[in-house]
């Protein structure tokens, strides 16, 4: 115990000396008991030793006593001090002591599938309730019971177990008195705050060329994806490109078509895009990967669809000749034409493209529905043509 008196008996009764006792404690001096003071009581055959401060937990206590610390009553002095190797003891535990976790409280950029571990410095063993808590952006991800089979215990090392961290999250790990030496003595919580670290981010598109619901691009433009960080090709999965909602093409990651250049994409088409079409980018999940091999999660076509202009049809008188009515228009808009309508676009104030779905009434006079349109004024792409009447939806 902390607080243990040190008892020295002796074969006979003993008196006091002029002597002091010297306690370390780990090694080092700890405390310095003289005989004169109350600390130190000769009675009979006994020589008990108090100290003023409490032994450490955890300690290795040694004694070292001086020649001649006692006498008998005939002034016969004891001959033979009491060395440190000879008297020495351990004090009590009070409890198992965290000595390292991994990753470290406050580490940036940790691995979504990183296995934590805690280091003690005794042995553990798992006690019957209790468990881990772990959450993420200060909201509970889950509870792993003590029990179960992803709270391992080897020894020392704690390991938590097939957790997946979700990506750019801010992960706090919590843990109660659910472990305990082989003494009974249980671990201290680790208490909310105290284990805390970021999740790495996933690799995003940053900008686009063309930008996504562009008009009138050009078919023979490279596309360029520009990423937020260095990037490489790590796979031989498909680019999808999608024509008025048509595979057009598919090319290889690895295809001389596609270059890689840090934080650049560029995408070179042989042959070029389909004119007048709306197109539509697919890219592959798992296909592009960061230095942190972090993946890249791909994309759909909604988040990279633009129009394609091209040499149209229409001469200026044609143009001229298109018609449109009612405008302003409600529910249902009348084209008639002077040639066959392949593609038309409705384009808002914002630059943003609206493919339309004609029904052919009679020889190049149109129907289409205009229900689904916001208020407001757009532009009409014909033919990949931009047309100088405006189209005005209540």
């Amino acid at each position: 115990a902390i607080d243990s008196v040190l008892t020295i008996t002796m074969s006979e009764a003993v008196l006091k000396v002029n002597t002091s006792v010297t306690i370390y404690a780990n090694g080092l001096p700890f405390e310095t008991v003289n005989s004169n003071s109350d600390l130190m009581v000769y009675s009979g055959n006994t020589i008990k030793i108090g100290h003023v401060k409490q032994f450490p937990n955890n300690a290795h206590i040694s004694v070292k006593l001086p020649v001649k610390f006692a006498r008998d009553s005939s002034f016969n002095l004891v001959q033979l001090g009491i060395d440190t190797i000879d008297w020495n003891f351990n004090t009590q535990r009070d409890h198992p002591r965290l000595q390292f976790i991994s990753p470290d409280s406050g580490a940036q950029l940790v691995k979504n599938d990183e296995k934590p571990y805690m280091l003690y410095d005794t042995r553990l063993h798992k006690l019957s309730n209790g468990g881990v808590t772990i959450y993420e952006n200060s909201v509970v991800k889950e509870f792993i019971p003590v029990t179960s089979s992803r709270i391992k215990v080897s020894g020392k090392v704690v390991e938590i177990l097939n957790t997946l961290f979700d990506y750019d999250k801010l992960v706090c790990i919590v843990i109660d008195s659910c472990l305990a030496d082989t003494f009974g003595n249980k671990i201290l919580p680790l208490a909310y705050g105290r284990w805390v670290f970021n999740t790495k981010t996933l690799p995003v598109i940053e900008s686009l060329v063309p930008n996504n619901q562009a008009a009138l691009v050009d078919p023979s433009t490279t596309l360029t994806i520009n990423f937020d960080r260095y990037m490489r090709i790590d796979s031989n999965k498909l680019i999808k490109i999608y024509s008025n909602g048509v595979l057009y093409k598919s090319i290889a990651m690895n295809s001389p078509e596609i270059y890689s250049n840090g934080t650049v994409l560029s995408i070179t088409i042989q042959n070029g895009l389909p004119g007048h079409s709306r197109i539509g980018i697919e890219l592959p999940k798992n296909a592009l990967k960061d230095n942190f091999n972090t993946y890249f999660a791909g994309s759909d076509t909604s988040s990279w669809t633009f129009t394609t202009s091209g040499r149209s049809s229409l001469t200026k008188s044609q143009a001229v000749a298109i018609q449109v009515f009612p405008n302003p228009v409600e529910k249902v808009l009348i084209i008639n034409s002077g040639i066959p309508i392949e593609t038309l676009f409705f384009v808002d104030v914002l630059g943003k493209v609206y493919e339309m779905q004609l029904t052919l009434l009679s020889d190049n006079t149109y129907e289409l529905q205009t229900e689904h349109l916001n208020s407001g004024i757009y532009s009409l792409i014909v033919n990949g043509l931009v047309i100088e009447q405006r189209i005005l939806k209540q």
